[in-house]
């Protein structure tokens, strides 16, 4: 009878603080603002919130959010954990910000999924910005329609964990001290890259660089001209070009490590 009224007692203070507890409202699909408010609760375009963390804070795993005008929105740098669709179309999405040392990083689990669209990454080849994207784990991630260039390290660094795929197609990456690192940090399986349609110029040092055996980086259509070194295969990084890409003007341009055919 006591154990009864014991566990009775239990279960309804547990109710008690759970009613007392406010719930986080999360959204489908958030907005950000030029003319926002990171007090608001981005839920709609009346409500948009001012920078991409808080926006990321507000928004289910799997949903989307929707940059509605030209401006900066990078805030304190933004750290992806899950699925997320990150979208600006048809604006100039900047994401700029002095100290902010990865611009955008990614370190997700291995069943998400993220999508970056229309972003422009911007750094100032300073000591304190050394990637515009820096991709550490996740299933999943494509960058499309992008603009990457000014960052000290890399404009794109992939380095990893666990098995993975990432696209980037249709971006620029240009200006910064190398434009796309890949490599496969350790364990089992492989990471695979397919840089498609993607312009890579300026760079100092590398266009594009694959390390390690593990690490699988197929071209096509795309332009790697005018940085010190076009392509560069290092521990056995395998580079696969399709045979439709233009290699030129680069210090010294590179050769692919395997040929593959388009049909």
């Amino acid at each position: 009878m006591i154990s009864s009224m014991v566990r009775r007692a239990g279960f309804g203070l547990f109710l008690a603080l759970l009613l007392q507890t406010p719930s986080l409202a999360q959204n489908g699909t958030s907005y950000v603002s030029r003319d926002g408010d990171d007090a608001e609760n981005c839920v709609n375009p009346a409500n948009a919130g001012r920078f991409l963390p808080k926006a990321y804070s507000v928004t289910d795993p799997g949903g989307n959010i929707f940059v509605l005008d030209s401006g900066t929105f990078l805030g304190t740098g933004l750290v992806i954990t899950k699925s997320i669709s990150v979208i600006a179309v048809g604006v100039q999405a900047q994401f700029a910000g002095a100290g902010v040392q990865n611009k955008i990083v990614i370190n997700a689990g291995p069943n998400e999924t993220v999508l970056l669209d229309g972003l422009h990454v911007f750094g100032q080849n300073d000591a304190n910005e050394d990637y515009g994207i820096l991709f550490n784990s996740g299933g999943r991630l494509h960058i499309r329609n992008c603009l990457i260039n000014g960052f000290r390290s890399a404009g794109i660094n992939i380095d990893a964990q666990a098995p993975s795929e990432v696209i980037i197609s249709d971006c620029t990456i240009a200006d910064n001290r190398r434009g796309i690192l890949a490599r496969k940090a350790g364990g089992s399986g492989q990471v695979r890259v397919l840089l498609d349609n993607v312009t890579i110029s300026g760079n100092r040092l590398d266009g594009v660089r694959s390390t390690g055996a593990a690490t699988h980086v197929r071209i096509n259509r795309s332009t790697i001209a005018n940085n010190g070194t076009g392509q560069v295969s290092a521990s056995n990084g395998r580079l696969i070009s399709l045979g439709n890409n233009v290699i030129r003007a680069n210090g010294t341009n590179g050769v692919p490590t395997h040929t593959e055919s388009l049909q």
